[in-house]
């Protein structure tokens, strides 16, 4: 049963492999559903779109068609908001215009088959276009605040047009301490109409004139390897890496991007003492050099540096006390990013939080979870900012 548990980890350990969202194969023999409020705030000092809040609610459900086949379906509606607090014309500070995004998020539908040996897992997904696209002004402005890796938005962006995914993932017994994994998935990525907003090009007479064009993001690819290892009879280590490889983006038909190779790395040390356990997990992303349009020359480029800085993450979860299914929590977080090629977008936030996780009668369990960050953006002076993100989720046992 402990080799089990273990390939099982293992697999799970591969989550671009295995699903859209957060959760994997999972035990449950009648399914679960989640559903989730999540309000999330950040603030950058001097920035016109002052703070930014997004209130999302994150629905999952999970059902398994056997024990080796399961199904999953995620969507996420949401509203998002910010105040210009920036009058261009007086050019004063004033709560002057509100910056809103209302609507759904894409839904992802998925497959998972574990195979019967345990050792792998077959994935299959679709992304049905029903998120919101054709951003206006104003809200492909606030959009661009929402992707910001830094702040970790439950929905970055709302809708991609049509995706589809397949995977598989396999997992290695070495000995009865030791679990390795390797994996790979490929995600295509169809056509849509990002943005549909208006700009002046005539300076004399100043008539509007619509911009829609469509986009198609380039498809992705991506390899991991990843491992478990047994330290202790309470104490796990778990590593892996993933490498994804893009394709063009193409707009209006045209070439007009190539995002670098994606490295990202994480180690993760586990520790249960009786009912009580430790999790500390540290993450390091970097992106490749990227391709661009030239617009003089109409040809693709590469540029001199990379696209994004240097990206670390480090995250620790204590569970202090434990009671009945359920227990109170700890949670620290920091997040450093390096700045990128044009010396901006340089970042730096810590967090602290607690959370709760209790039963609601017999086959539900809820949980609470805050925390408060602080920290500067360097772009390229710096500048303070502040953020919250706080959650309350039931998952209901089907």
């Amino acid at each position: 049963m402990m080799r089990k548990q273990l390939v099982l980890a293992a697999l799970a350990a591969l989550p671009g492999v295995l699903s859209a969202q957060s959760d994997t194969f999972t035990n449950d023999p009648n399914g679960s559903m989640t559903t989730t409020c999540v309000v999330q705030m950040w603030r950058v000092d001097g920035d016109s779109l002052g703070t930014v809040r997004q209130i999302s609610f994150p629905i999952l459900l999970t059902l398994p068609l056997n024990p080796a086949v399961q199904l999953s379906i995620q969507h996420t509606p949401t509203f998002s908001q910010a105040n210009d607090i920036y009058d261009r014309n007086r050019r004063t500070r004033d709560r002057h215009n509100t910056f809103k995004i209302n609507g759904l998020s894409d839904t992802w539908i998925q497959g998972t088959y574990l195979l019967p040996n345990n050792r792998a897992m077959l994935n299959l997904g679709i992304g049905a276009p029903t998120g919101k696209t054709g951003l206006n002004n104003s809200q492909f402005e606030l959009a661009r605040n929402l992707s910001r890796n830094i702040f970790r938005y439950q929905v970055p962006v709302y809708g991609q047009g049509f995706c589809a995914r397949a995977g598989a993932a396999v997992a290695v017994p070495a000995g009865t301490q030791a679990v390795f994994g390797i994996g790979g998935q490929y995600l295509y990525r169809g056509k849509y109409h990002p943005l549909s907003y208006t700009y002046e090009y005539d300076g004399n007479v100043k008539p509007l004139k619509p911009y829609d064009p469509e986009y198609k993001p380039g498809d992705e690819a991506t390899a991991q390897a990843g491992f478990d290892v047994l330290l202790g009879e309470k104490f796990k280590l778990m590593a892996d890496v993933e490498f994804t490889a893009y394709q063009r983006d193409l707009l209006g038909g045209s070439e007009v991007f190539k995002a670098g190779t994606r490295v990202l790395g994480s180690i993760a040390l586990y520790k249960q003492f009786d009912q009580q356990y430790l999790l500390t997990s540290l993450r390091y992303r970097i992106r490749g050099k990227h391709e661009y349009l030239d617009s003089l020359a109409l040809t693709m480029r590469m540029s001199d540096r990379n696209l994004l800085g240097t990206q670390i993450e480090a995250d620790v979860v204590y569970k202090a006390y434990a009671f009945r299914d359920g227990g109170f929590f700890v949670y620290g977080d920091a997040r450093v990013y390096g700045k990128n090629e044009n010396e901006t977008d340089g970042a730096l936030a810590v967090g602290l939080g607690f959370g709760v996780q209790f039963p609601i009668g017999e086959t539900s369990i809820g949980d609470f979870r805050i925390k408060f960050f602080g920290g500067n953006v360097q772009d390229p002076r710096t500048r303070n900012l502040q953020g919250m993100d706080a959650s309350l989720g039931v998952r209901f046992l089907l």
